[in-house]
């Protein structure tokens, strides 16, 4: 089965280019299996960055409404290393971490490693159940789910060379697609039901930013089998 070569764009509405940090600038739902190919930005007002102490940033993420990584909120007592346990959170399922490193003393636990993402999850605390082992069941858990893809800069327009209006700057998300659906997918490949997230990680810091640009993500769908997708659930006729 091949990989499509259509490539689909996204566009977002007009953003400042001083916009703060950590505002999601645009979100596009995955509907379909595939992977970002490019990203980036088209300058609809022309930047003029007077005194840049600091450029804006730009970060894409993919939101994997899986568990990427754990922390430790409430460590609990009693835990050993190697204990299986179960992440509890409304609306999601199959998640497991083992635990890493505890208290000796106290059995308190000091990390965990993900053993299956499980399908669902969103970023924020959890908490848990024993599925191996003993644990008061008092750990909980705070769960990332996204995956950094690329980051690129907001260009000062010191000299003319960036930021010029009807320009549009963009970057190849370093993802390698090979022709080998459906198993395995691509590296960073997204599922059905994931987002596509761009997030302005540092806000220009000058003495007077100005400027728009339209956020822009490039994609390309793929062929394979949708009932391997975890988030794709079978409807039912009436």
């Amino acid at each position: 089965m091949m990989y499509g070569e259509e490539i689909h764009e996204a566009i977002g509405t007009a953003v400042n280019a001083n916009s703060a940090a950590t505002t999601a600038l645009y979100t596009r739902p995955c509907y379909v299996p595939g992977a970002p190919i490019y990203w980036g930005y088209k300058v609809s007002t022309v930047f003029a960055y007077a005194g840049t102490i600091i450029a804006g940033l730009l970060t894409l993420y993919r939101y994997t409404k899986t568990i990427i990584s754990a922390t430790v909120n409430a460590a609990g007592l009693d835990y050993a290393v190697g204990d299986l346990i179960t992440v509890v959170q409304t609306g999601a399922s199959g998640g497991i971490v083992r635990i890493l490193t505890i208290t000796a003393a106290t059995g308190a636990v000091l990390t965990v490693e993900v053993v299956n993402k499980g399908v669902n999850y969103v970023a924020g605390a959890a908490t848990t159940a024993r599925l191996s082992g003993g644990g008061d069941n008092a750990l909980t858990l705070v769960i990332v789910d996204r995956l950094l893809l690329d980051t690129l800069g907001l260009g000062d327009v010191t000299g003319g060379a960036m930021g010029k209006a009807g320009k549009q700057y963009m970057r190849r998300v370093p993802i390698t697609i090979a022709d080998v659906s459906p198993t395995p997918a691509p590296p960073q490949s997204y599922q059905a039901g994931e987002d596509l997230v761009m997030v302005a990680t540092t806000e220009a810091n000058g003495t007077a930013e100005t400027g728009a640009y339209l956020p822009v993500i490039l994609y390309q769908n793929r062929a394979e089998n949708f009932a391997a997708q975890p988030l794709w659930v079978e409807g039912l006729a009436v």
